[in-house]
């Protein structure tokens, strides 16, 4: 009787470790997948904030699902931070665009890329204005959606950032975009400094880069869930080691199994 008993006490001690050791063992997984395999551009990003709650998750798999990720993909942020955490409004669709389309950006000696911002964003905040004015959203005109472009796509399309401002940049004949300002990073951020850059409305990109576009067209495309004022973050340089961000890795679901989901949940030091 007693060393059944005792046997009985030792089996549920083991079961009550078994769940913190499933725990662990995970978690190690995830931090050794991470650190053998770099941050490429082949993957999707969506960076989730932890220090804010003005939108619910619900809300925002919304904004996720417009960009080619479906519900269930989110299955792989941890309960724990269901509820919890909000992915952040701004949305940001990079295209490394293929030089091999010949319709593409024949006028460039290396890529260009393309990124949508939302509508109302601050983007004075991580972008120094060399010319002109900041992107307006939602302004029109002469039948073209305005465009703030890189210095460097400037330079070689015009140029000077002086004579770009009230040009038209075309990356299609189809395409063409009113130059409202051209712009530096003022915090190096990977999306800005890998090669040259064009921001032009969420809303445009909706309508001129559908999804089904998006499925013939040629390059590599990478879905970044980010805030530009969050640049002070510097992803790419050692935030591990500042303590910014905490760093989670899971695979998506069955449909992009050649694809990674990296979820961050971010620390944004605050101003003070």
């Amino acid at each position: 009787m007693g060393s059944g008993t005792c046997s009985d006490k030792q089996r549920g001690r083991n079961s009550l470790h078994r769940p913190r050791t499933a725990v662990l063992w995970l978690m190690a997984s995830l931090l050794l997948a991470f650190a053998i395999s770099p941050l490429s551009a082949a993957e999707d990003i969506i960076l989730i904030r932890a220090d804010t709650e003005d939108e619910s998750l619900q809300d925002s798999s919304a904004i996720v699902r417009r960009f080619g990720l479906d519900q269930q993909d989110l299955v792989t942020i941890p309960e724990y931070m269901q509820g919890t955490v909000r992915l952040e409004v701004a949305a940001i669709r990079d295209l490394s665009v293929s030089l091999t389309d010949p319709r593409t950006l024949e006028s460039l000696s290396r890529n260009v890329r393309l990124m949508a911002v939302t509508p109302g964003h601050r983007v004075r905040k991580s972008l120094e204005m060399v010319s002109g004015s900041d992107l307006n959203p939602i302004d029109f005109s002469e039948g073209a959606s305005r465009c703030l472009i890189s210095e460097d796509v400037a330079n070689e399309w015009f140029g000077s950032a002086e004579s770009a401002v009230g040009r038209f940049f075309g990356l299609r004949q189809s395409q063409r975009f009113l130059v409202s300002g051209v712009f530096r990073p003022v915090n190096p951020f990977p999306p800005l400094t890998d090669q040259p850059s064009v921001l032009i409305p969420l809303t445009t990109f909706d309508q001129r880069f559908s999804q089904n576009h998006l499925r013939r067209a040629q390059g590599a495309y990478t879905l970044k869930v980010i805030r530009y004022s969050d640049v002070e973050v510097h992803l790419a340089q050692n935030a591990e080691q500042r303590g910014v961000m905490q760093q989670l890795r899971e695979y998506l679901p069955r449909q992009h199994p050649d694809r990674k989901l990296l979820v961050y949940r971010l620390r944004v030091p605050s101003d003070d």
